[in-house]
């Protein structure tokens, strides 16, 4: 790893304190200021099927709309957008083709693993960034995860994530997760 990079979730995590009602005007002035930041990656929200698409919103039913509130001067700001796996379907995904996000973040349960890396490898054919997001790190045995990041190294994703998803994890737990990303990834 030669640089950490910042990716800033304001719009899709702090939508669970408002509904992801940040307002059109809002959700646009709050990602110009991450771009006039030089924040490197910002995750605009949710993409969902299970939503009807409200401007004011930050959960989103299609790229385009998304596309509708990336501003022009992004400062090298990379935009992504986060689906739970279930939540969308892969045919409705376009080829990146450039012109909005640049990457998506799946986030799926252990018991979704092969439909999930199914998934994930066909954002990736797609050509996004792909970060792949195992919800509940700390519910795998270290065999598990071994094999989910062996499985996961055929896709080559952007970036994996260790979730602390219900705040239980210990240090140790995170350290013994990290060593085992750091050797298998």
């Amino acid at each position: 790893m030669s640089r950490i990079r910042v990716l800033d979730c304001t719009l899709r995590d702090g939508g669970y304190v408002n509904n992801w009602m940040f307002y059109k005007n809002n959700i646009i002035s709050i990602i110009n200021k991450l771009c006039d930041a030089g924040i490197d990656i910002i995750e605009l929200g949710f993409l969902s099927n299970k939503v009807k698409y409200n401007p004011d919103s930050s959960r989103f039913d299609t790229i385009e709309n998304i596309s509708n509130v990336i501003p022009k001067n992004l400062n090298n700001s990379e935009i992504v957008c986060m689906i739970n796996y279930g939540e969308y379907e892969l045919n409705d995904i376009p080829d990146y083709n450039g012109t909005s996000i640049n990457g998506i973040r799946v986030a799926f349960h252990k018991k979704d693993i092969e439909g999930a890396l199914m998934f994930c490898d066909g954002i990736a054919k797609k050509g996004y960034k792909l970060f792949m997001q195992p919800m509940v790190s700390i519910s795998y045995t270290d065999t598990e995860f071994i094999e989910l990041i062996i499985k996961s190294n055929k896709i080559l994703p952007y970036a994996f994530y260790i979730v602390d998803s219900f705040g239980v994890m210990k240090r140790n737990d995170l350290m013994r997760l990290f060593h085992l990303v750091d050797n298998n990834l």
